[in-house]
């Protein structure tokens, strides 16, 4: 019933030579009868697609394309897996393809523009809201047509057509969030006022850990406060006793410590207090959470975490 082409390999198959063949048809078979035909329908388009999102190719276990219901067949394919980036770009190539390989018209042509601008407005609304993404296609040959597409389309993209586009309100409103919420952070900020004068490398570190957060960069920020206390801990730290920096490698290699041990040592040798040591593992934990597991701190937490690095940085530099 169902026909299916891999990403990678091309390998195409039919879903009746799938091991996931039966419990998609019990699937279907189950779809809820009595609906008007629009729901119906809708309903099965719904549990077409999620067929597709669990069908891996046998061959080399990548994502499919559905290419084939039935009588009927799909020329590009259906992708029910890509990412919208990914889709939108598929589609510019696919249009580009299928242009190329009829004779031209005027109406054609009109048309061809036209659609080409749909698909610039939305490839190029993702890339104006998050830069310089990392885009992936199992299919290599379409990876391929696809970078030679976002060339061409940049190429014709003009500074004066972008800021046009932004300043008006376009992009889904993007200036207008960005220069909010610059707004909003900057006037959470007064001069910090500090008890001990930083080195050059603290005082640059430190404001670009404010630089990021203002323009809403929360985990480089959480990143950069983590740094700036790391390294003053092990400056403060190496003047007391390199054992509590260091851990003695194999031959005469040596191995930093881990920053929870260099808190620690600092809290055993009275440089920090047991608040001031629980502060710093927050900054630590924080900054942890932010780079592993990926968690989204608020702009609020995240100029805490400054704040408590700040004040870190006294107590350790006084």
């Amino acid at each position: 019933m169902f026909r299916f082409r891999c990403k990678k390999c091309k390998n195409t198959f039919a879903v009746e030579q799938h091991p996931l063949f039966q419990s998609l048809k019990d699937k279907l078979n189950a779809e809820p009868k009595g609906f008007s035909d629009d729901e119906t329908l809708k309903a099965f388009s719904e549990t077409i697609l999620e067929i597709t999102k669990q069908i891996r190719c046998q061959q080399c276990q990548s994502t499919v394309y559905l290419i084939g219901v039935a009588d009927i067949s799909f020329e590009t394919g259906i992708d029910a897996t890509s990412e919208p980036l990914v889709k939108a770009i598929k589609g510019l190539v696919d249009l580009h393809k299928k242009y190329k390989s009829k004779t031209s018209t005027p109406d054609s042509f009109l048309k061809y523009s036209d659609e080409v601008g749909e698909y610039a407005q939305e490839i190029t609304e993702h890339l104006m809201w998050h830069p310089g993404s990392l885009v992936y296609f199992e299919d290599t040959e379409l990876m391929t047509d696809a970078k030679i597409a976002i060339d061409e389309l940049w190429k014709t993209l003009s500074y004066d057509e972008l800021s046009d586009e932004m300043f008006s309100g376009g992009f889904s409103g993007l200036m207008v969030n960005i220069v909010g919420d610059y707004i909003e952070r900057v006037k959470m900020i007064k001069p910090i006022f500090i008890t001990v004068k930083p080195n050059n490398e603290i005082r640059t570190y430190f404001q670009q850990a404010m630089n990021a957060w203002s323009y809403g960069l929360n985990t480089a920020s959480l990143i950069l406060s983590c740094s700036i206390l790391e390294a003053i801990l092990k400056q403060v730290l190496l003047r007391k006793d390199p054992k509590l920096v260091y851990d003695a490698g194999k031959g005469m290699s040596f191995k930093e410590k881990d920053l929870e041990v260099l808190i620690a040592n600092a809290k055993l040798k009275k440089i920090l207090d047991d608040s001031e040591a629980k502060k710093a593992d927050k900054v630590r934990k924080s900054r942890n959470a932010a780079v592993h597991k990926l968690k989204q701190f608020s702009s609020d937490e995240t100029y805490k975490a400054i704040i408590a690095t700040k004040e870190l940085i006294e107590r350790l530099l006084a």
